[in-house]
């Protein structure tokens, strides 16, 4: 949690996006209430996370864990039900490599975020701003 600068920019490992989800994915993310309405194509708000990995990256999904080029990401297992004990649908297990435009977006902060282990890699074309940290905490 934060209060955020949101400003035109490059996407990079490490940095936060402000995305557009994409329908189904923003519909599935609106009436599970993890998004709001908003000025997105699909009608909800920009969902921002960090990029975890981009193109020549290969992103290995499993129910335990992410790993990033063999390297093993904490805290990324995914869960079967969301917080609310509800059947929450993940992106196919598998080995992944990135390709041009292609963002992983994962957050370390929360590990229930409804990031890209649930709805797999965004497009680059996606990102409507980067969201620059004026004041965080925890």
């Amino acid at each position: 949690p934060g209060v955020y600068h949101f400003t035109s920019g490059v996407p990079a490992r490490g940095v936060i996006v402000a995305v557009c989800l994409r329908s189904p994915v923003a519909q599935f993310a609106l009436e599970r209430r993890y998004v709001r309405r908003g000025r997105c194509p699909s009608g909800v708000e920009e969902l921002a996370k960090p990029v975890l990995a981009m193109v020549g990256d290969t992103v290995e999904l499993g129910p335990n864990l992410i790993t990033v080029n063999g390297r093993r990401i904490p805290h990324s297992e995914s869960f079967a039900q969301d917080s609310r004990g509800r059947p929450l649908p993940h992106y196919p297990w598998g080995k992944y490599v990135l390709q041009d435009g292609d963002l992983w977006l994962f957050s370390p902060y929360h590990p229930r975020s409804f990031d890209s282990r649930y709805f797999g890699p965004v497009q680059e074309s996606q990102v409507v701003a980067i969201a620059r940290p004026l004041a965080t905490w925890r």
